[in-house]
Order: structure tokens, then sequence, then C-alpha cells
């Protein structure tokens, strides 16, 4: 089991066990349900969690599309990852689900009775669609026994990241130290051979950029940069000061103005980031909230450079050919670090990483971590440099 957080494992483990018992009866009965996976009709795809976890799946669409043109490809996710997904040309459709194991990525929380219902429905509606095969690329044993078990899927697939593979009929073993797109391509090698693409696909409809900045009431008239400094652990963030010298600094060396972007949450500290500037201030633009994600792919897409911290934004810049520096603290990049040849990453690795990121063993801060703090302004700056000459 390759859970780190210990209260987790062990709700894990529980959860396996009343699992097990539940469905022994069942599985000690004769199965006319077949395991041949040559040639799928179908597919359905689990994928719950954050956003950045969503867009790191996207190259396994692709590659099955591919694959099999004539099969049909349907991802179960949270309704927060709906507008990653509906222009995507190699899923055939959506069902969304928002579940309560989740609860602090979605923006609405329905009541208990609201969701059982709402399970309910689902899982008769992924019955009714007899599929071939079941995916969860997250390796979550109550998923897999709800979406891949009950509606009898007769091929079953994920990884032993919390084991629960009794409820599998091809488990794969987790390698933590992997990339996520390894890990979901890891997944489906039973179909392979299989051509691999590394790099997230996000499709939006272009907008020029005269109408895209109409909605957040700026006019620019020269090169940008686009801020992201977000995440769904503080941890992750670099303080306002270090973002309001680091707008000074590509400023001051690059001519570039500055999009500091993120959702509502984030606009105070876009705030109080612009009150820290000493001149300037003209030049960063804070539009947190102000638009939508497609919108923010194509803002990425016109801008000279892209920075941010390692959350669902900057693996949402990996899909644009603009580059890139990603920041990382708590956690490792090797595992989930944007790929391209124009995409690079700071990081500096502490013995303790990667953490819970619940605090930080060296600050004892629950907001600040020392290994995201130790990224100097010149370091980025340097990297920009690169980038740009590039």
């Amino acid at each position: 089991m390759h859970i780190r957080n210990k209260r987790w494992r062990m709700a894990a483990k529980c959860l396996n066990i009343l699992l097990y018992l539940f469905t022994l009866p069942f599985r000690l009965l004769p199965s006319a349900q077949t395991n041949d996976g040559k040639s799928p009709r179908s597919f359905l795809i689990v994928r719950l969690d954050n956003l950045g976890d969503v867009m790191l799946s996207t190259p396994i669409y692709h590659s099955l599309k591919e694959r099999f043109p004539q099969s049909r490809i349907t991802v179960l996710c949270g309704s927060w990852a709906l507008s990653l997904l509906e222009n995507n040309p190699y899923v055939d459709s959506i069902i969304a689900l928002d579940c309560p194991w989740f609860a602090t990525i979605g923006p609405n929380k329905c009541s208990p009775h609201t969701f059982i219902r709402s399970l309910i429905k689902t899982i008769r509606a992924i019955r009714r669609a007899r599929f071939d095969t079941f995916i969860d690329l997250r390796g979550h044993s109550l998923q897999i026994f709800l979406f891949g078990w009950l509606p009898a899927i007769p091929v079953r697939i994920s990884t032993t990241r919390s084991d629960g593979t009794f409820l599998m009929t091809d488990p794969v073993a987790h390698r933590d130290e992997d990339h996520e797109i390894v890990k979901n391509y890891r997944l489906i090698q039973k179909y392979a051979p299989l051509n691999s693409f590394y790099k997230t696909e996000v499709y939006s409809n272009a907008h020029d950029l005269a109408s895209l900045l109409a909605k957040t009431g700026v006019e620019v008239d020269k090169p940008f940069s686009v801020i992201f400094n977000g995440g769904s652990s503080p941890l992750r963030h670099l303080s306002n000061a270090r973002i309001a010298a680091l707008h000074e600094s590509l400023k001051r060396n690059f001519g570039l103005s500055s999009f500091y972007v993120g959702g509502m949450n984030d606009h105070r500290e876009g705030e109080a980031i612009k009150r820290m500037l000493r001149n300037g201030s003209n030049d960063f633009h804070n539009i947190c909230g102000k638009i939508n994600f497609n919108e923010l792919r194509e803002l990425i897409c016109k801008a000279r450079i892209f920075i941010g911290t390692d959350s669902s934004v900057t693996h949402l810049s990996a899909s644009t050919d603009t580059p890139s520096v990603s920041l990382f603290g708590p956690l490792s990049p090797e595992q989930v670090q944007p790929l391209g040849t124009n995409k690079l990453f700071l990081h500096h690795k502490y013995p303790c990483c990667p953490c819970a990121q619940r605090q930080c063993v060296l600050t004892g801060s629950n907001d600040r971590a020392a290994c995201i703090e130790d990224i100097s302004v010149e370091e980025i700056t340097h990297m920009v440099s690169h980038l740009l000459a590039g």
C-alpha cells in the first residue's frame, strides 16, 4: 500500500477488509465474465480527483483512440473537470459525479442523501452501457468496487496503490517514483503497441488577445508573462513579497508586464502583491477569477513565459508551446513536472521531500515551507533568461 498519510492508509486497510468480506461469496461463484481485452469496444476511465491529475491523464485517451479508433471512450470525473475534457476529440462522452472523498476539491457540497441518489443513478448508467474495460487511474479500492466490480465490467484494471487486487482482473504494480503520465501508460500496456504522448492535451476555442482581455478590463501593448502562485496546499506557495520581486525582475530585465492568475480565492493575494510593488504596479494585472480555465489556456498560449507553482494551472501550461518555469517544493517534480523541450523546473530537494504538506517540519509553519522559500528570484530570472534566449 503506497498511501503516504498514515490515517488514510489505515482507513484504506479497513475498507479493503470490508470489501473483501462482502465480495467473497460472489467471487466464489463460477464467473461467466471473460477477460479478453484484445479488441475492446468501450472503455470507462475513472479520474475523479484533482484538475491536475485529470490533465495528466489526457495523453492516454489519445493513445487508446489511435489504437482502437472504433472504440468508445467514456471518462468519469468530477464536475470541476468537465471544461478540461468537453472539447477533447479523443473522449466520446463524460459522466460527472462529485464524490465526498474528494469534497475539498469541488465548489459545491451535496447532502449524503443527494450523493447516494446520484451514485446509484451513475452505477445504473454504467451497467446499462455494458463497458468492456474499466480503468481506475488512481488505484482507489472504493472506486474500483463501485464503478467496476458492481457494474460487472469484465476487464478491471488499476494499480495496487491501495491494494484491492481482489476487485481487479488485471492489477498493475504501483511505482511511486514514476511520473504520473508514465503511471497512466503502465495501466494500458495490456493494449500495446501504443504510440505514447507525453504532453498534456487540453483543447479550447481560440480567442484573439483583444477579445480575451476585454473580459478582464486590461489593455496591454507589450509582451507579458503569466504568473501563478497557487496549489491545494499553502506550503506550495511562494510568499507575496517574492512574487512582487519576481514581477519587478521580469519588468526590469525583459520588459515584461505580468498577468497574475488563479481563482477568486487568489484575488486578495494578488491585490496584496500589487500594493507591495515599488514601481510598475500598472504593469501587474491581477485577473484572478475573471477568466475561465479554457480562456486561461489561451492567455498562456499568447504569453512570452509562464511561471507557476505545482498545481493544475502549471499542468495546463504544459499543454501549450509557451516556455515555462515550474516551481516545486513539498512534492517531487520527477512525478509531475511538465514535460517538453521548453519546460524547466526549479526544486531544492530537502531530505523530507516528498511530505504530507500539512506542516513544514523545518519552519513549523502551516503556510510556509522551507523548500519552496529557498527558491530565489535570481534563480527564476536566470532560467527565464535561458528560455527566452533559446
